[in-house]
């Protein structure tokens, strides 16, 4: 009889003890999850923040949505950071054939492939991207409405990047940067 007692209380405590580890293993897979997908977007903004930084112009812009030259390795490519139908955030590279600068580039641009840097981004009517320019007549910045039109895309000396990721347990990621761009003269 003593025995059954002892064997039932160590399967009740076995089974307390197997929950508490279940549940701490769960909110460790979750907390895992938000803290690899939080770098993910830090590293998604940094590579943007690179290319923006050397865009070698800006060709077009949009609210989630801008394509630029960038001169790398000998080659002007074309790179297209953008938020796909399926809510992923893709990188476009183009490649014009050898020139030694983007000013320079012609001839056809060939496809160098694209790349799903972050998922599941949940900007919703929050824009990925907002742009301005400085006026050196006024001392101001002022906003640049967006879609920029071709005519004012050149005259973009900042962009804003606002990402927003939802993550496979529904905790919202909100990162942001702004870049100055470098290749730009202020008018």
């Amino acid at each position: 009889m003593e025995l059954l007692v002892v064997v039932s209380l160590l399967s009740v405590v076995g089974t307390v003890v197997l929950s508490a580890i279940i549940t701490t293993t769960r909110i460790h897979q979750k907390n895992e999850s938000v803290v690899l997908q939080r770098v993910d977007a830090q590293r998604a903004l940094q590579r943007m923040g690179r290319d923006l930084t050397v865009a070698d112009p800006l060709i077009a812009a949009d609210a989630n949505d801008v394509t630029m030259k960038v001169y790398r390795d000998g080659y002007c490519e074309t790179h297209r950071w953008y938020v796909t139908p399926g809510n992923d955030l893709a990188l476009a590279v183009s490649r014009y054939p050898a020139s030694t600068t983007c000013t320079t580039a012609a001839g056809t641009l060939t496809t160098i492939g694209t790349y799903v840097v972050a998922e599941e981004v949940a900007n919703g009517s929050a824009p990925l991207f907002t742009y301005s320019k400085w006026s050196s007549t006024t001392n101001a910045r002022t906003a640049v409405s967006s879609p920029v039109a071709s005519t004012a895309v050149g005259t973009i000396d900042r962009v804003e990047m606002e990402l927003h990721l939802t993550t496979k347990s529904n905790v919202p990621i909100v990162e942001e940067e702004a870049v100055d761009l470098r290749n730009v003269e202020i008018r």
